[in-house]
Formats: C-alpha cells, sequence, structure tokens
C-alpha cells in the first residue's frame, strides 16, 4: 500500500492501488466466511480480514487502514451503530457497508444520518455487492 505524503509530513490516505482491502466484522462465523469466499470467487482485487469480534476487529482497525469495512448490526452484544462511531476517526476515508438481518426504515435512515455509505441486507446479491463496494466513497448513500 502506498501514501502520499505532503509538505509538512503528513500522510494521505492511501493512494489507489489495484487491490482493495476489506475488514469484515460480523459475529456469524459461517456467514462471514461465506461471504468472505464469495467475494475472492468473483474477483481477485480484495484482501479480505474477518472478525468475529467487535473487540478484535476495533483494535485491528485502530492499527491498519481499510478501503471497506462490512459491519452486522448485531456483533457479540454491540450495536453495529456503536462500534462505527467508536471508529469514526479511524474510518475517515473508509467506505462503510452495513450489511445486517435487520431492514427496518428508522435502522435506514439512522445509517444515512450517522455518514455510512450503504446498508445492506443479508440476502443481497454477490453482484450487488460487489457493485457497493466498487462505489467511490463519495457515492450517494446506498
Amino acid at each position: 500500500m502506498f501514501f502520499a505524503i505532503l509538505a509538512d509530513n503528513q500522510i494521505t490516505q492511501p493512494l489507489p492501488s489495484m487491490t482493495k482491502k476489506i475488514v469484515i466484522c460480523d459475529d456469524h462465523i459461517l456467514f462471514s466466511s461465506g461471504l468472505t469466499e464469495l467475494l475472492k470467487k468473483n474477483t481477485d482485487k480484495y484482501d479480505i480480514i474477518s472478525f468475529k469480534d467487535s473487540v478484535s476487529c476495533k483494535q485491528y482497525l485502530q492499527q491498519h487502514y481499510a478501503d471497506v469495512f462490512i459491519c452486522d448490526l448485531n456483533i457479540d452484544n454491540i450495536d453495529g451503530f456503536v462500534l462505527i462511531s467508536e471508529l469514526r476517526k479511524e474510518l475517515k476515508g473508509t467506505k462503510v457497508i452495513i450489511l445486517t438481518a435487520y431492514y427496518e426504515d428508522f435502522l435506514i435512515q439512522k445509517a444515512e444520518k450517522a455518514g455510512i455509505n450503504a446498508f445492506l441486507k443479508k440476502e443481497t446479491e454477490a453482484n450487488e455487492l460487489i457493485s457497493v463496494i466498487e462505489m467511490g466513497t463519495d457515492a450517494p448513500f446506498y
């Protein structure tokens, strides 16, 4: 991964590369394993790291950049919105996607107000998820 260094020695977000680093946080191991395999099967452009608990995921993201963060809403007794809020500084420049079984209008509105990039059902087709992953972080809420 390459970074641009500005004149005042500040490091910017990573420069575009051929692969995207995707971090998945979902405590349903079978689902996250299946999602990882599905994404790897459809493209070789993703470096995927999956966490089954919010604590390990949070520690990782506090030390490493991710291009995309895919998060469930209910992870080992923590609200996904809370986790995303706690990581807001670390997730600057990262596409944040909520992928959940809960699909209520008030949750979708909450996600949009929180600046999350996309809110998808776990039943979403692979090609739709990949399209959302490939959208720029400045794309409208999906």
